[in-house]
């Protein structure tokens, strides 16, 4: 999945990961990856919602899986983005804690 998108190959790419996505409907990595890919295809509309799909399953994957520093540094990238400096520090400073 990761070389179609590596190697430009867009269109391949946006179909396996929106396979991905039918299986595994809460994987948000693979929301972002399908955002990365529709900017890639010019898709900016298909990549804005892929990226607010990725902000609503956050919250409840960091509940789960309060370890992964890679989620917390979206998240912490999400929080800058929304001006909640207090959190993004916060996310940021776990992220470094579990994965310096």
């Amino acid at each position: 999945m990761t070389d179609s998108f590596t190697n430009g190959e867009f269109a391949e790419a946006y179909t396996l990961f929106r396979r991905v996505i039918e299986l595994k409907p809460t994987f948000f990595t693979a929301h972002m990856d399908l955002a990365m890919t529709c900017d890639g295809l010019g898709r900016r509309e298909e990549a804005r919602a892929a990226r607010d799909r990725v902000l609503e399953l956050l919250p409840n994957y960091l509940l789960q899986n309060p370890d992964d520093s890679r989620a917390r540094m979206v998240s912490c990238g999400r929080a800058r983005g929304d001006k909640q400096k207090d959190e993004a520090q916060r996310e940021g400073a776990k992220a470094l804690e579990d994965q310096p």
